[in-house]
């Protein structure tokens, strides 16, 4: 097995053209017999299909997954409105600090890896990307935490890019930040945005 699909399907009576569909997928690599996965994944999904007000939300969020044994968590998320203000966004880990997102859209958390080594080391990275029907939107950030007696060394790097294409537009951010404290004091640090 490489691919599991649990499914349910919610009607209310009488449906005025709208149902509820609740999911879960797994994905697993090589196979899920095999004990150590490269990757596995699962995937909880809702998917909100209201013909009566014009729109379709389809959302979805990891839990319990991992590829080569680091965790990772996130969603992502589906709307499509052709009502009296038509929107499409399509975004896996959320979408550009400075866009306003449609009022059905939901708060969906950055797709996150997280690598730990006790207590000395961490390293996280976080990522989106949004597609909608006016711009393009990639993001992201990773953060790396070294510790070693009373000294902690830290590094931050963030990117957030916002392509709009009526009127054409662009931006980016990039943000870039190295410290190094002892004993809870800085002792040498640059920031850079």
């Amino acid at each position: 097995t490489i691919l599991e699909i649990d499914l349910g399907i919610l009607i209310k009576i009488p449906a005025h053209g709208r149902f509820v569909l609740l999911g879960s997928l797994g994905v697993f690599l090589p196979n899920k017999d095999v004990k150590k996965r490269l990757l596995e994944l699962h995937i909880d999904v809702c998917g909100d299909f209201n013909f009566g007000e014009s729109y379709v939300l389809i959302e979805g969020r990891l839990r319990d997954s991992h590829i080569v044994g680091i965790p990772l968590t996130g969603g992502f998320a589906f709307v499509l409105d052709w009502g009296s203000s038509p929107k499409f966004l399509l975004s896996v880990g959320g979408y550009h600090p400075r866009y306003e997102k449609p009022v059905r859209f939901p708060e969906i958390p950055r797709l996150t890896a997280l690598i730990k080594k006790g207590d000395s080391l961490r390293l996280s990275c976080k990522y989106y990307q949004a597609i909608t029907s006016n711009s393009f939107q990639i993001g992201l950030s990773a953060e790396i935490v070294y510790k070693k007696g009373k000294a902690k060394a830290y590094g931050f790097l963030g990117f957030n890019a916002l392509l709009q294409f009526d009127p054409f537009y662009f931006e980016t951010d990039i943000k870039i930040s190295v410290s190094v404290t002892y004993r809870g004091r800085s002792f040498i640090g640059v920031d850079m945005e």
